[in-house]
């Protein structure tokens, strides 16, 4: 069976739940009419920034385990950091010997829709000189979160390694 996506208003959501408890369920229907129920309540904006911000963190962490420099948001002077939210800019920032040996700087989405090519634009606009962009992309429906990067970054990855 097709999924299809319908678009109701607040007014229509509202009857749409009050019609389904109104009516006598099995255990299964409640559970169904949970799950629309809590899927229509709006979330607060604050909820994705909160779930990017954590995935930064995790990538910033990984960082500082396979580089071995210091992570620490709260030091300016730390060889790795992450940018708050909102703010333009890298959202791993990386400083001094940190930067010199990570050629790459990260654009973290953890999103479950990616407009790639948009994703890619951002990344370069943010990208310093001399240096190569990627993108770190979490998703629900991965094992792990995925790396997007150029051919030219990933034959210069390949060089380095043979």
């Amino acid at each position: 069976m097709a999924n299809r996506t319908i678009s109701l208003d607040e007014k229509e959501k509202a009857l749409l739940i009050d019609a389904l408890y109104s009516t006598e369920m099995s255990s299964s229907s409640k559970k169904l009419v949970d799950k629309l129920d809590r899927a229509f309540k709006p979330r607060a904006p604050r909820y994705g920034k909160s779930k990017g911000a954590g995935f930064q963190i995790w990538i910033a962490e990984k960082l500082s385990v396979m580089l071995g420099f210091t992570f620490d948001n709260t030091d300016d002077d730390a060889s790795i950091a992450t940018r708050s939210m909102g703010m333009s800019g890298n959202d791993i920032i990386l400083r001094g010997s940190a930067k010199a040996s990570f050629p790459f700087d990260i654009e973290a989405k953890n999103v479950e829709s990616l407009s790639v090519p948009a994703t890619i634009e951002q990344a370069k606009a943010n990208t310093g000189k001399d240096r190569k962009w990627l993108i770190a992309w979490k998703n629900k429906k991965f094992d792990e979160p995925v790396v997007i990067m150029s051919w030219s970054s990933f034959e210069y990855l390949w060089r380095r390694s043979s």
